[in-house]
């Protein structure tokens, strides 16, 4: 019996100190990086095929039509498997034939057409009683 409990002593001392190793070049120091004026690119270390990208915009009604076109911009751009869009970010997901070299232009250009969009107005105005 004792040799058994110094057995597992030594292996839980020696034999579980076993470490994952880290790729420096892969690891970022920063988790967000700056892509265009209003969006920023979050890596991930454990998949190279995915990245999240973050965006700042006004939640107001009158630029959905621009985030809709924006959606529909990066679905029309090939090498994308996956795009999963959430509020203020869309996490993509390349198909491993492609490279980010070829796809991340492309994303870059649809978010900048994003950010020159203006806010439709709305087409009647409301007063505070609530008359149109």
């Amino acid at each position: 019996m004792l040799k058994r409990m110094i057995f597992l002593v030594v292996l839980l001392v020696f034999g579980c100190a076993v470490k994952q190793p880290i790729i420096p070049e892969i690891v970022k120091s920063e988790p967000l990086f700056e892509f265009t004026a209003t969006s920023w690119i979050e890596y991930n270390v454990w998949n190279i095929h995915n990245r999240t990208y973050h965006i700042r915009y006004s939640t107001d009604e009158s630029m959905a039509p621009a985030i809709a076109d924006l959606i529909t911009g990066l679905e029309d751009i090939d090498g994308l498997s996956r795009m999963d869009v959430k509020r203020y970010k869309f996490e993509i997901t390349k198909s491993p034939v492609y490279s980010w070299d070829e796809i991340e232009p492309k994303i870059k250009e649809a978010i900048e057409e994003f950010e020159k969009a203006e806010p439709e107005e709305p087409k009647t105005k409301i007063d505070r009683k609530g008359d149109v």
